[in-house]
């Protein structure tokens, strides 16, 4: 995972939520490719293409950011 992306902030706000847990970066990883699993679902049913300025989280966190 590249540094900035949805996807490792994903990944470390679910590792640091399991905090009493073992195994809890198997855990976040899980987290984030079932999040993958609905982006791509949601691709194939649509029939579009990944765009990265579509994706909610990317956009939210540029606004936020921007403000």
């Amino acid at each position: 995972m590249t540094v900035g992306t949805w996807e490792n902030e994903m990944y470390l706000r679910k590792y640091k939520a399991y905090t009493h847990d073992k195994g809890r970066h198997k855990k976040a990883v899980i987290a984030v490719a079932r999040q993958r699993v609905s982006i791509l679902w949601v691709m194939l049913r649509d029939g579009r293409l990944y765009e990265k300025e579509c994706n909610p989280r990317e956009k939210a966190a540029r606004e936020v950011q921007a403000a």
